[in-house]
């Protein structure tokens, strides 16, 4: 039996499980892509894909945390946050999952975070402004990292075959 074959076919599908988890809040995105090239080089034996190939991607998912980590901390201070948005948003999201992947990504963070952001006294049309920038900055932050996770898998295949 082939391995090495048989393990990148394996390690493709973790890493399109990985794109799929940039956009869904329940799956770890890109350090799924990276494990995907990871278990590329054991079954390769790091012939094909070697440490400074593996050391390059892991850069570039740190990117994507630190990209991730800054946008929301920047947004939240930013925009005044309360932790009572921050539980809304996710209570949202959870919520919103049984109604389908639109409305897990939109429409429940958003009436989550507002029903939080009200609970503690503030005007509905400062936290319909505050969310629509949450929304922007969330589209804008899931652009740049599945255009990372595409890199990294085009590098990937661009190695191996």
């Amino acid at each position: 039996m082939n391995w090495p074959a048989l393990g990148n076919v394996f390690a493709f599908v973790i890493m399109v499980a990985g794109l799929v988890g940039i956009v869904l809040p329940f799956l770890p995105g890109t350090p799924l892509i990276w494990f995907g090239v990871f278990l590329s080089a054991v079954f390769t034996h790091f012939t094909v894909v070697d440490i400074p190939f593996l050391a390059l991607m892991g850069v570039l998912v740190l990117i994507t945390f630190l990209l991730e980590y800054w946008s929301s901390h920047w947004g939240t201070k930013e925009f005044r946050v309360t932790p009572y948005g921050v539980f809304g948003a996710v209570i949202g999201s959870s919520v919103g999952m049984f109604f389908g992947l639109l409305p897990a990504l939109t429409v429940g963070p958003l009436l989550g975070s507002a029903l939080g952001e009200m609970l503690t006294g503030k005007e509905s049309i400062y936290t319909i402004e505050t969310d629509s920038f949450k929304i922007i900055g969330y589209v804008g932050s899931t652009i740049v990292k599945t255009t990372i996770g595409v890199i990294i898998i085009g590098l990937w295949l661009a190695k191996v075959f």
